[in-house]
């Protein structure tokens, strides 16, 4: 993990980024409102696309970060939509293939004020093994993202943990984002996300649920929609960047993954903290316009807003 002030100091130039997924298709459905116990709603308009941690990815990789997938797909229908998709935005394939199994679905419900709830189905995305994880050798120049999904499972979260507090990571930056399971996470885990992870993202919900400790060595991004962003070290706010305003949005999936490989992106261009963290506002701004997650722009839509 990069040492040092960061939050002043970080001139870092990363290389390459390595995802270990989970990616799954997203079906997308806007409706009226989100049904009670028992009760019904109606879908206005319905979506399916690959969703998941390729949100992240995806977003790093059009903004020109070399982007490796080294998670788990199946074989299927959804499998064959996620290879696709990653051939589609350049992204290089590492993971692994596993047979008679497809990947998971999120089934998302979108309200009109675009606000979303989830549900959630896992198959070979949230399956890892320690060999998997260290097939792909990583160093200093590489950011590795880790989904707080795959330590819920239990066919992927041991295998994380084993790779996290061994000596895999040979000083590569991981960026953390605990999700919305975060409290499906055990704290051991968490806490050993606090002293390995370079950068823990999360949204307001998740933040507040996880907040920072003086003790802890990562640096936390605070994330509350349209709301300004604040990084934070040591338990103490360091640096806030307004968000880039949108009038009307239409769907806020995915746009924190958006901002995070867009922030990953900014970082391996060099770019400072501030710089980045307003590239990647303005690339979450750009994905709230669209129906689903996996809309991160390129530098010519992002040029655009």
């Amino acid at each position: 993990m990069p040492d040092c002030d960061r939050i002043i100091t970080m001139t870092s130039r990363f290389n390459r980024l390595v995802s270990f997924g989970p990616i799954v298709v997203d079906l997308i459905n806007h409706v009226d409102r989100i049904p009670p116990s028992g009760g019904d709603a109606k879908i206005l308009e319905s979506v399916t696309m690959v969703g998941g941690t390729f949100n992240v990815e995806s977003a790093a990789a059009r903004l020109g970060l070399h982007t490796v997938f080294a998670g788990s797909v199946g074989t299927g229908i959804y499998s064959d939509l996620v290879t696709k998709a990653l051939a589609e935005d350049g992204i290089e394939m590492r993971g692994r293939t596993l047979d008679n199994l497809d990947i998971g679905l999120c089934i998302t419900l979108v309200e009109p004020n675009a606000e979303r709830a989830f549900a959630t189905y896992t198959g070979a995305d949230a399956q890892l093994t320690l060999e998997q994880l260290t097939a792909v050798e990583v160093g200093p120049t590489d950011l590795v993202y880790i989904c707080g999904y795959h330590l819920v499972w239990d066919g992927s979260k041991q295998a994380i943990m084993d790779w996290v507090a061994g000596d895999h990571v040979n000083g590569a930056a991981i960026v953390f984002d605990p999700s919305s399971m975060i409290d499906y996470i055990d704290t051991e885990f968490l806490d050993v996300m606090r002293d390995k992870a370079f950068l823990i993202s999360s949204n307001a919900r998740e933040f507040d649920f996880y907040q920072p400790r003086v003790t802890d060595r990562a640096l936390y991004l605070r994330r509350d929609g349209g709301n300004p962003v604040t990084l934070f070290e040591n338990g103490d706010a360091k640096l806030t960047v307004d968000a880039h305003p949108v009038a009307s949005p239409k769907d806020t999936t995915g746009a924190g993954d958006v901002h995070t490989g867009a922030l990953m992106a900014g970082l391996a261009e060099g770019l400072g903290w501030r710089d980045a963290i307003d590239l990647a506002n303005r690339a979450a701004a750009y994905s709230v316009t669209r129906t689903g997650g996996a809309w991160g722009p390129t530098r010519a839509q992002l040029a655009s807003l």
